[in-house]
């Protein structure tokens, strides 16, 4: 028995499937829930964070671009004596380590005051800035200029230009620009303080796609790149591996930054890990528990009707001694009870019927017998009348051949006619009444040859006729030789008998290859064939389906292929159609 197919089986995948299902549905739910919370707090502490940095940064340069302005608002800065206002400026940039070079311009764009943190000589450029951005826009609107980060050619150190204009209080106009190109270091500290946890880092990407400050300030030195991400939560960060990613958009001027906070997944979502670790454990101590509840239930339950199954086997097997051992009194007991009490009645109805059987069969055996030899007794006797007959019938037809008239000696014709013929019925009748007394020799019986040996035998018969044999590669198969031999003989014989009107005889001899244990032989011809109405008469003794004005024969063959057959434990039928051939199969086992 397929042990899926078992009640046991089934039993348990109903209970998982309405116990353990459903639980194991719900703690998924809630482990993927609680991951899913636990990851939006993740995502919104980063953006808090995020959102810190970018307040920082924006505070850090709106003091600066204060500060600058409070400077040019001293009353007539550019109209100060060189000395006075190269002072003022030079006390400035001494105080502000985030200012690299300090410029100031007067209304026309000539330098008016220079001063850099890295150059030794701060001589005065000579060609007037009057064409840059960072002079036309704060001379034209009177707005604080920003230009876009570039990076010193030796340290590689990121700088902003900072332009503010200087603007009268009388006349409100722009007489001049103070110029300062912003380091972006202090912002490098900034994000390098402001990071999530021990592994992750803040950065900022200009609009050129550039990291311009980083926790790692070797990552701005060698001039990595990075595409913002169009989205909050986890993908691919900076650092190549999975990351909850967090993107704020400040802005100065018309310069855009990307401030960005990115924090590796195993550290950022640990503590989601970590509750869907201690979660997952606690559903599958649960599924277990329900589990092993479930099997001891399927056990208890399914383990009585395993025990009836197994007795069932046995008596089906003939041991009708089993009984199914009654462990409870509820419904299973019920019918295990029951079940003992239909194999007792079931024992007493076999024994009653073998012993009747067993009866019938020696009533029937002594009653073959009678009838064998009343068959045999009948055609024996019936032989010496029939030789009386035949004899002197030969005598009076000697005596009065010239005395008798042409229709007296056509009687005797007849006469002699039926006589020969009840001749031949008899040696047939005698013939199958022996087939029940023959003692069977099973042996290996090659086929081939034997067919070919009995297509000889009818070669003197079928003298002058056009038949084409089909033989196939037949098997060999167990079978008493002598009798096998009538069989085909038969077959054979009919075959050859009810083609004999076409111009073209054509004769199958085959069997179907594809039969494990057993031979299935079949013997086809094109002659008159048969209707399938009358099919059941064929096999039966004296019964004809065509006359013996047609064809000749005694009804004997056929009975006597089937009762051969019979007897070797095999099988017998036909198939044909009228004007269209007839095909007889016989079945055998192989050797």
């Amino acid at each position: 028995m397929n042990r899926l197919n078992s009640i046991r089986i089934r039993l348990t995948i109903a209970f998982l499937g309405l116990a353990v299902g459903p639980l194991l549905i719900i703690g998924l739910i809630l482990i993927l829930n609680t991951y899913s919370v636990q990851t939006h707090d993740a995502i919104e502490l980063q953006r808090e964070m995020a959102a810190h940095l970018s307040s920082r940064v924006q505070s850090l340069i709106r003091n600066l671009e204060s500060e600058l302005q409070m400077l040019v608002r001293i009353e007539d800065l550019q109209q100060l004596e060189p000395e006075r206002h190269n002072l003022i400026l030079s006390i400035f940039h001494s105080r502000q380590s985030a200012i690299d070079d300090l410029i100031l311009l007067d209304p026309s764009g000539h330098v008016l005051s220079y001063h850099s943190r890295l150059k030794l000589y701060q001589d005065l450029p000579k060609k007037p800035q009057k064409d840059l951005e960072s002079f036309t826009v704060p001379m034209s609107q009177g707005v604080t200029y920003f230009g876009p980060v570039r990076f010193q050619e030796l340290s590689g150190e990121p700088l902003m230009t900072m332009a503010v204009p200087i603007i009268t209080l009388d006349s409100g106009k722009s007489e001049g620009v103070l110029v300062a190109d912003v380091r972006l270091k202090e912002i490098w500290e900034l994000v390098a303080r402001i990071r999530p946890g021990q592994k992750g880092a803040s950065f900022i990407v200009d609009a050129g796609k550039r990291v311009v400050a980083h926790s790692n300030p070797s990552v701005v030195l060698r001039g990595t790149r990075f595409s913002p991400p169009g989205f909050d939560g986890v993908q691919m960060g900076l650092s190549s591996q999975k990351s909850v990613l967090i993107s704020q958009v400040i802005s100065f001027g018309s310069q855009q930054f990307h401030i960005l906070v990115e924090g590796p997944v195993s550290e950022a979502l640990a503590q989601a890990s970590r509750t869907v670790h201690i979660m997952l454990t606690i559903v599958v101590i649960a599924l277990l528990a329900a589990g092993g509840l479930g099997f001891v239930s399927v056990r208890r339950i399914v383990r009585p009707i395993e025990n009836i199954a197994e007795t069932a086997q046995a008596i089906n097997a003939g041991d009708l001694s089993r009984r199914v051992v009654v462990q409870s009194s509820d419904e299973l007991g019920v019918l295990a009870t029951a079940f003992n009490k239909m194999t007792q009645q079931l024992e007493t109805l076999i024994n009653d019927l073998e012993k009747r059987v067993a009866e019938r069969t020696a009533e029937l055996t002594e009653s073959n017998k009678e009838l064998e030899a009343f068959a045999y007794s009948v055609s024996h006797d019936l032989r010496a009348p029939l030789r009386h007959i035949d004899g002197f019938l030969e005598l009076l037809q000697k005596k009065t051949e010239t005395l008798l008239d042409e229709q007296s000696r056509h009687y005797m014709n007849i006469i002699s006619n039926a006589a020969e013929k009840m001749g031949l019925l008899i040696d047939d009748l005698l013939a199958f009444s022996r087939m029940g007394r023959h003692a069977m020799s099973f042996q290996p019986v090659d086929l081939g040859p034997m067919v070919h040996d009995v297509i000889l035998e009818f070669e003197p018969d079928t003298a002058g006729r056009i038949i084409e044999w089909s033989i196939g590669d037949l098997p060999a198969v167990s079978a008493d030789k002598a009798m096998l031999r009538m069989v085909l003989v038969n077959l054979i014989s009919n075959a050859l008998k009810f083609t004999r009107s076409r111009t073209q005889a054509e004769i199958e001899i085959g069997f179907f290859p594809d039969q494990d244990s057993e031979a299935v032989i079949f013997v086809r011809d094109n002659g008159v064939g048969f209707d399938m109405m009358y099919v059941d008469k064929l096999f039966g003794v004296f019964q004809r389906l065509h006359s013996t004005d047609e064809f000749e024969g005694t009804g004997i063959g056929l009975a006597s292929v089937r009762r051969i057959i019979a007897r070797h434990g095999g099988r017998t039928w036909a198939e044909g159609r009228p004007n269209q051939g007839a095909t007889f199969y016989f079945v055998l086992p192989k050797v």
